[in-house]
């Protein structure tokens, strides 16, 4: 990395350099020779980006050194922040592309960031890339995915049918009334929890709504059967349940998103409570001891205090 920003600062300082802007929808990752001078090499944004790259974010070191101050920066300059249960989230007002995910309360939840960085290095078709993190997985910087929610639910049909086809196609049919006419099933997030609930591994009756929930779990097998058979997305989605614990009925409203440069679907939120869920031993070296947690920068341990349970 040293040698990218020296090689960089060497660019910046010859008169070969052609200034000029990347085109809209894509990022600088470097310089390329161009004859006889050195050009910005532009990217798609999220192509081909590592973690060294993302030391190109003008923001990334004071996220590194003050995640805080960080946050009340970006308020300043007008950055979007919202928070959850857990993290707070933001929309750096510099790069708009990528979300800053940084944990409110306890290094508890760091799992909930390194599980999120697991996911989309193994199924990135289904989950967000994650492009650089805290040692420690206080934050973590990934990708940007539109949120779909009730207000917007035509972008889960827009982006279950670019990513989906054939099982979007199948479960419509399927949820439809018996004169062919649609059904309060096939509204986009009715049908879509569907689909998760056929790719969630082991599901049981009685995790189901009140109703005729026979009639249900034999849809739910069929859509399952299509899904593993036809959809690649669907097949690594049920993987990612199986391996991680990701939580079928917490990828709903909110959760769920549509990638604006493929119209394709993304779960935003892991959904991931446990740093002992799912099959495989995927939180090893993240202390779990309350004992070992750290103050954040600015903050001096003063005694224990008891949080949550």
């Amino acid at each position: 990395m040293k040698l990218i920003l020296e090689n960089w600062r060497k660019f910046l300082s010859e008169d070969e350099v052609l200034v000029e802007k990347c085109w809209d929808g894509y990022r600088q990752a470097g310089l390329k020779k161009k004859g006889d001078r050195m050009v910005p090499n532009c990217v798609p944004i999220g192509e081909n980006m590592n973690e060294a790259e993302a030391d190109y974010f003008p923001w990334l070191q004071q996220l590194r050194d003050d995640p805080t101050k960080f946050i009340e920066d970006q308020q300043d300059k007008g950055g979007r922040v919202g928070a959850g249960s857990f993290r707070t989230v933001v929309v750096p007002e510099e790069d708009k592309d990528f979300v800053v995910k940084i944990l409110r309360f306890s290094e508890r939840e760091s799992f909930m960031n390194k599980v999120e960085k697991l996911l989309g290095d193994q199924y990135p078709d289904v989950f967000p890339r994650v492009f650089a993190h805290d040692p420690d997985y206080r934050w973590i910087v990934m990708d940007r995915v539109q949120p779909i929610s009730t207000r917007n639910e035509e972008l889960l049909v827009e982006a279950m049918v670019a990513t989906m086809p054939k099982l979007y196609e199948y479960a419509y049919d399927l949820l439809s009334l018996d004169d062919g006419m649609p059904s309060s099933d096939t509204k986009p997030f009715a049908l879509f929890n569907y689909i998760v609930m056929a790719a969630a591994p082991r599901l049981r009756p009685t995790e189901l709504p009140y109703g005729d929930n026979t009639r249900r779990m034999e849809r739910i097998s069929k859509i399952q059967e299509f899904g593993l058979a036809n959809e690649p997305w669907f097949t690594q989605l049920s993987k990612a349940m199986k391996r991680y614990g990701v939580q079928w009925n917490d990828l709903a409203e909110g959760n769920v998103g549509i990638d604006m440069k493929d119209s394709t679907l993304k779960i935003i939120d892991a959904s991931v409570f446990s740093d002992i869920s799912g099959e495989e031993n995927w939180n090893e070296g993240i202390e779990r001891e309350i004992l070992m947690e750290k103050c954040w920068p600015g903050y001096e341990k003063k005694g224990m205090k008891k949080m949550f349970g």
